[in-house]
């Protein structure tokens, strides 16, 4: 740990700032989606919600030059709403209980302890050569000068997205693992939005398996590389386009965030969330022909 940022501080307690953070955050999307989406009340929409605004926030300051002015008003409301989020941690309890379902008790045990294992991994120091170049290079650059590094002298400083952005905020707090634990925490969020609007638990564990067996996982969840999060955002825009009866303006809304949000934490999304949207637009403009105008107006 520590391989990054100063002054050194005990890693124990950059894995608590990285929870706090984490808590933080959902917290701040609990209070957006409470009055917007009220009907959308999951937390990893809430979590999704928060990072995509304040991942624009960011953006938009870096273009004002006030980039590290706004990550330390962030870093300390975040920390403030991560310790009042705290009792968050506990409903953890409620997950498993719904984990180790009596049919499933000892599937869910194997899963318990995998995402433990995870859960160390992501919490780990930085070692990919990528992370240690641009994607931890990047935001601390900008905490230091406040505006885009020189592409001619360091061309992968060009290749950032919104991930290193909202990466300046957990070193800002001296701790390297933030945005590498907040992805694995997208994941375990995503599972509780899947275990919720999943009644056939059969379906769910399968689905489940498919995606912790991946290989692909560990090389997704042990560094900054900002793949895993907006993989959940376009995965939650198709799921949504198949599970919902019907579109309204506000399921159209948070679809087209999340499609915009992926396509911001990396440019490759584009092409993916590009076809959801248009099969998603296509579809609600079947079903009813006047929400195309409503969102117009």
């Amino acid at each position: 740990m520590n391989f990054l940022i100063s002054p050194v501080i005990h890693p124990l307690i950059q894995i608590l700032i990285t929870f706090i953070l984490c808590s933080g955050i959902l917290k701040l999307g609990n209070i957006i989606n409470v009055k917007i989406f009220k009907s959308y009340n999951y937390y990893f929409l809430n979590f999704a919600i928060a990072s995509i605004l304040i991942s624009q926030i960011l953006c938009t300051s870096l273009v004002f030059g006030i980039f590290k002015e706004t990550v330390i008003i962030f870093s300390l409301c975040l920390f403030v709403l991560g310790i009042i989020n705290v009792t968050f941690f506990k409903e953890i309890k409620t997950l498993l209980n719904l984990l180790f379902n009596n049919n499933y008790k000892l599937l869910g045990f194997i899963i318990f302890f995998y995402f433990l294992f995870l859960i160390l991994i992501s919490l780990g120091p930085p070692s990919m050569a990528d992370a240690l170049d641009y994607h931890y290079g990047v935001p601390l650059y900008l905490l230091n000068n406040s505006f885009l590094p020189n592409q001619d002298i360091w061309m992968h400083g060009s290749l950032f997205g919104f991930g290193e952005l909202i990466s300046a905020i957990g070193l800002y707090l001296h701790t390297d693992n933030f945005f590498t634990f907040f992805q694995l925490f997208s994941l375990i969020l995503f599972f509780e939005f899947l275990i919720k609007k999943e009644k056939d638990r059969t379906k769910f564990f399968f689905v489940l398996i498919f995606i912790i067996s991946s290989p692909i996982i560990l090389f997704l969840i042990s560094g900054p590389k900002a793949l895993l999060f907006p993989q959940l955002l376009t995965t939650t825009a198709l799921y949504m386009f198949f599970k919902e009866k019907k579109f309204n303006k506000n399921n159209l809304i948070l679809i087209t965030i999340l499609l915009i949000g992926a396509t911001q934490f990396k440019l490759s999304f584009i092409l993916s969330s590009t076809v959801i949207g248009l099969l998603i637009l296509m579809n609600a403009f079947k079903f009813d022909k006047k929400i195309i105008v409503n969102l117009a107006l």
